[in-house]
């Protein structure tokens, strides 16, 4: 993607997490982003999401009446215009796509509401997860849904974004012509939902949450969490192959002889809690690391769970990969945030101030 975002300006005008994911995205890239910060989107991230969302993108605060200068100033040197504010008050302000078209016919516009309607308000986080049935798959199925935390449905929904807007300034490129891509956050939950319908329907499995499980454990006994000695693993089996590997790695229990206990997809429809009595002893004798290593001998799929600040010290990110970005915040502190999401080196930011909005004299891009 670098190479066709490079020499780009995007302009992120959004009050959420994802069009600020989508930007970052873009400068990730390589492209240069000019950030239009007013208050609702500073009481809507965080100081800590600021932080890691707007490192290398040059943020500017934006004032009532300050909308023309973003339209004078800005707009004619721009390649991409990205925002998830609601349809209404970007007709109102003028930075709808019609209107932005009509002013930057070469520019694409990439628009990321969270659930897609004519006029989506206030709508949110909560709502794309709601509608999209994602809720509806998480947590115990004794109990209410849950929705998944951080911000993960608007983080996933300004990925795609950023997709899209690579797709849009390539055909630009070719054709002169600028795009509109319009992606909801309820439609990109939903496919992932969709997934689990899928299979669902080819196991005939009942479609419900199923706490640290997947539904009906994917047709396949385990798909899931498990505690072990320090925390949890997963461990995701899906053949007879693997669950063969499995019982081997753990010593071949008396248990395990039994034919009740070789019906993967009878344990995972039927029975799945006894078979986690059964196995728990031994995963609970285990460290993370321990299962780890055994899995890796003997080709089981078995993976930890790791915390935040084990993700940090975790060798492959940061040693052999160099997966973490370095940041000194105004105030002296040196941060490590996560890079980005393709193979490249660690970089170095230093925080911005952010800047009144101003007229830009000459190409924002040269500057």
């Amino acid at each position: 993607m670098g190479a066709m975002v490079d020499g780009t300006l995007t302009i992120e005008v959004g009050g959420s997490r994802a069009a600020a994911f989508a930007a970052k995205l873009m400068a990730d890239a390589g492209g240069d982003v000019v950030t239009v910060e007013d208050e609702r989107r500073r009481d809507a991230l965080s100081p800590a999401a600021r932080l890691y969302l707007d490192a290398g993108k040059d943020v500017v605060t934006h004032q009532d009446g300050s909308d023309a200068i973003v339209v004078q100033e800005l707009l004619p040197y721009a390649s991409l215009f990205v925002t998830d504010l609601p349809a209404s008050e970007l007709r109102e302000r003028g930075l709808d796509w019609e209107t932005v078209h009509a002013r930057a016919p070469r520019m694409c516009y990439v628009r990321l509401p969270a659930v897609g309607w004519a006029d989506d308000g206030n709508a949110g986080e909560l709502a794309m997860q709601a509608l999209s049935g994602l809720m509806y798959m998480v947590g115990r199925p004794d109990a209410e849904p849950l929705s998944l935390p951080y911000g993960l449905g608007s983080l996933q929904l300004g990925l795609h974004g950023a997709a899209a807007a690579a797709a849009a300034l390539n055909v630009a490129a070719e054709t002169g012509e600028g795009h509109l891509a319009e992606i909801s956050g309820t439609e990109v939950l939903a496919s992932y939902v969709r997934i689990y319908g899928a299979v669902a329907t080819y196991y005939r499995i009942p479609l419900r949450r199923d706490g640290r499980r997947a539904p009906g454990s994917g047709g396949r006994f385990p798909f899931g969490l498990f505690p072990c000695k320090d925390g949890y693993v997963a461990m995701i089996c899906r053949s007879a192959r693997e669950w063969d590997s499995l019982l081997e790695m753990m010593g071949q229990p008396d248990w395990s002889r039994q034919e009740r206990y070789r019906d993967l997809y009878a344990i995972a429809i039927s029975y799945p809690d006894e078979v986690d009595e059964l196995i728990s002893p031994w995963l609970m004798s285990h460290t993370r690391d321990e299962l780890l290593e055994l899995a890796q001998r003997y080709t089981v799929p078995v993976a930890p769970v790791r915390l935040v600040d084990e993700v940090l010290a975790d060798p492959q990110l940061s040693r052999h990969r160099d997966f973490f970005d370095h940041l000194t915040t105004t105030d002296g502190r040196v941060l490590r945030i996560p890079g980005r999401p393709w193979a490249s080196g660690s970089r170095v930011f230093a925080e911005q101030n952010t800047r009144v909005t101003q007229a830009f004299s000459g190409n924002p891009i040269s500057k």
